[in-house]
């Protein structure tokens, strides 16, 4: 049997598991392995993940979108926690259930996994797919507490992330994925006040300033990496099976249980070397971008008094931790640890 058929049938046997399964022994197996987290209740609020899986190459190429649905499927959701799935952006899916040729939408909650509504084709790096997946999901399934995670190839703060294979590997920008959460979402500095709780980046490169400033007014957290992130990506199974078992918990919880347990599977998967992932309290942005903005300015005056400063400034920046490969070799990203 090949691969693309075993993923397709393991897909439908945890189909019919989470649909059909009610006993306790079956409930506790898929719970054992998750964390206790102090106070957690089944009943601890509402939770929503709107999860927007562009598969790209890494699903037509390895199936490695697959293999986190499965990993969803694992768990079994209380009835306050609801996972919106949108799926597109690869030529093919390793399973027959999604369809590469239009654009899905699936929920999966206590009842199971099940399609909601189906869209024409159309890119998932263009603003327009993005903002209607996101209304579509915040008109359905609202919750007390909102996390939306993007799952595909990122390229930090200028190439953005979400690169549809089936056209051109389009990709959203900043600029676009803030437009898009705007024209849901109504966004604001008040502290504890934005409309969502965390929003994640499943992708590589993501874990910068520029992202951090982007969702600031949007979201209380952010979960991303600084460098390349490896095929396992985050745990699914570990991280939903902790906020199923306690939906009591915030941003800053979750948060750190998405980043431990990814490192856990990067232990598991042999790639935790070069593992990074963070959790950002966006609401400690404001001082960060003021002495950012000192920086630059001071930078511009050396400048203007020595005009050899940018290039000596151009050595040490080549010479600082980097992120994703800063030579010829390996491409440039442009990105360097601030601190280094």
């Amino acid at each position: 049997m090949n691969l693309k058929k075993c993923g397709a049938l393991l897909l439908a046997l945890m189909m019919m598991l989470t649909m059909s399964a009610c006993g306790e022994e079956l409930w506790e197996l898929f719970w054992d392995d998750a964390p206790d987290m102090p106070g957690g209740r089944r009943d601890g609020g509402s939770w929503a993940v709107y999860w927007y899986l562009c598969g790209s190459d890494l699903e037509s190429e390895g199936g490695f979108a697959t293999d986190d649905l499965l990993e969803l499927l694992e768990v079994r959701l209380p009835e306050n926690v609801t996972v919106v799935i949108e799926t597109g952006g690869a030529v093919e899916w390793w399973n027959d259930m999604v369809d590469a040729s239009v654009l899905q939408r699936y929920v999966y909650d206590s009842r199971g996994l099940r399609l909601v509504d189906e869209q024409p084709s159309a890119s998932m790096g263009e603003r327009e797919t993005l903002a209607d997946f996101l209304r579509f999901a915040s008109e359905n399934y609202p919750a007390d507490r909102t996390a939306v995670v993007f799952w595909n190839h990122g390229g930090g703060s200028v190439a953005g992330a979400s690169f549809d294979e089936l056209y051109d590997y389009d990709s959203l920008t900043l600029d676009e994925m803030y437009a898009a959460f705007a024209e849901v979402w109504e966004p604001t500095l008040e502290p504890g006040k934005q409309p969502l709780e965390l929003v994640g980046f499943d992708t590589c490169l993501m874990a910068t300033v520029d992202v951090a400033y982007t969702f600031c007014d949007l979201s209380r957290y952010l979960v991303a990496s600084e460098e390349t992130e490896p095929a396992n990506g985050w745990y699914y199974s570990h991280w939903l099976g902790a906020l199923a078992r306690n939906p009591s918990m915030d941003g800053a919880i979750l948060g750190r249980v998405i980043c431990d347990s990814y490192f856990r599977g990067c232990v598991e998967a042999g790639t935790a070397d070069d593992a990074t992932l963070s959790l950002t309290d966006l609401s400690r942005l404001g001082g960060l971008l003021d002495a950012y903005e000192s920086f630059g300015a001071e930078a511009l005056a050396a400048a203007c008094d020595d005009p050899t400063f940018f290039t000596r400034f151009a050595r040490v920046a080549a010479q600082s931790e980097n992120y994703g490969g800063n030579t010829r070799e390996q491409g440039y990203t442009n990105l360097v640890d601030l601190g280094h």
